[in-house]
């Protein structure tokens, strides 16, 4: 009889054992992350597990199972062998060929890409856990309401909440059976059971793409710049390429950076030049296409727009009988750091609606080395001098000067002492 008890004992004990590996061995599995694709690239789809605890890790012949919306049959795949990582919070990761390509991340299992974003369930064979999105109508078991009930979006994955037990942390509490609050929308981010994880490049800018880039208003013939500002925002690097104009006038834009253009993860971002030269009145408008290396943008547009105005009218010369418009030899010379302005208009022929003045200035009787410079009244002073002269030396020089809108221009003498300066005006524009 003491034989049969001890029997008995170490058969329970021994049950107890097998029960506890089992459990220990792929049990304790959730799916962590679901993706559907890119738009650019919908046969890229992978689904991730993920222990929550250690030693998970024999799960050969476990399987995932997908479902279409209407809780459907689409497919099944499972692990041909174990997987070497057993730690706690080891991943594993089941994905198309086209996503092992488009990520160069290795798998763990391989599937068809059967994940329909219109909605569709997940569930993994080990623990039963499941996840239900988009219009998904079939049996709510495990899955409560499915996450985002209009569609998972084409370029984002269904990412579990690691936040309601110990943060950052998968374990029990991440699991409520109900998918719209257990998940939630992220860039994909695989990761296989040796703890590679890949990301692809992410394509930003400002204006954000199908945004509008305004350069403003210009006369026609000018031109006018206007800047681009592309950023990386994944984990690789962006290039960007093949600028494209067209639209309506894309001759009045042009772009002056050359491409392609290449951001490694982290850098700053990058201004792209672009100019417009309106060459009519109006409106003037283009697109701009721009190729990347980003999945979920692999073409990116804008719209350019700029306005051509009327310039100034051009003006016209007329000549004038040579008169002398101003001379300070009736009174005080023009001493240095100081302006005297003269009024033009009105005399010697020159209307009042004169913009220019062609002249002669002469420069007399100076009492130290100088310079002259006349320039339309009311403007600051130029940097460049019309007449230079040294002490008690008499100088000339032909000039067009322009007028203040009441017909003024200023003189002005530099750096020392003081000089008689002397106007003739032989022609004004208009």
């Amino acid at each position: 009889m003491r034989k049969v008890r001890r029997l008995a004992v170490v058969l329970a004990v021994l049950c107890s054992f097998h029960v506890d590996a089992a459990r220990a061995s792929f049990h304790l599995v959730m799916v962590e992350e679901v993706f559907p694709g890119f738009a650019s690239a919908p046969n890229a789809q992978y689904v991730e597990l993920q222990a929550y605890a250690p030693d998970q890790n024999l799960v050969a012949g476990q399987s995932i199972t997908v479902f279409d919306a209407t809780g459907g049959f689409a497919g099944q795949f499972a692990f041909s062998t174990v997987v070497p990582n057993g730690a706690d919070q080891a991943t594993l990761l089941i994905a198309t060929p086209q996503a092992q390509t488009l990520f160069g991340i290795v798998p763990d299992a391989v599937m068809d890409p059967v994940i329909s974003p219109a909605g569709g369930k997940v569930c993994y064979s080990g623990s039963g856990d499941c996840v239900a999105w988009g219009a998904y109508s079939g049996s709510p078991v495990g899955v409560g309401n499915p996450f985002r009930p209009t569609e998972l979006p084409l370029g984002k994955s269904a990412q579990r909440r690691l936040d309601r037990g110990t943060p950052g942390i998968l374990d029990p509490a991440d699991d409520t059976d109900d998918s719209a609050t257990d998940f939630v929308l992220a860039p994909p981010t695989p990761q296989n059971n040796s703890g590679t994880t890949r990301t692809t490049p992410g394509y930003g800018s400002t204006p954000p793409p199908s945004g509008t880039i305004s350069f403003g208003s210009i006369a026609v013939g000018g031109t006018l710049p206007a800047n681009l500002q592309i950023t990386e925002t994944g984990g690789q690097t962006l290039t960007v390429s093949s600028p494209h104009l067209g639209g309506a006038n894309p001759g009045d834009f042009s772009v002056q950076t050359a491409f392609p253009v290449s951001l490694p993860n982290g850098s700053p971002p990058k201004a792209v030049q672009l100019s417009c030269t309106p060459q009519a009145l109006g409106t003037r408008t283009a697109t701009l296409n721009l190729t990347t290396n980003d999945a979920a943008l692999a073409t990116v547009t804008y719209t350019l727009t700029c306005t051509g105005t009327s310039g100034p009218p051009p003006l016209s010369f007329f000549k004038v009988v040579p008169c002398r418009a101003a001379d300070t030899r009736t009174g005080q010379p023009v001493a240095a750091g100081t302006d005297r302005t003269f009024t033009i208009t009105g005399a010697c022929g020159v209307p009042t609606g004169a913009k220019a003045v062609s002249l002669n200035v002469t420069v007399t009787q100076p009492t130290a080395a100088g310079n002259v410079r006349l320039f339309p009244a009311g403007q600051p002073v130029p940097a460049v001098s019309m007449v230079n002269y040294s002490t008690s030396q008499t100088r000339a020089n032909n000039a067009v000067v322009g007028l203040s809108d009441v017909g003024r221009l200023t003189v002005h003498v530099e750096p020392s002492g003081a000089t008689h300066v002397i106007v003739d005006v032989n022609g004004y524009f208009e």
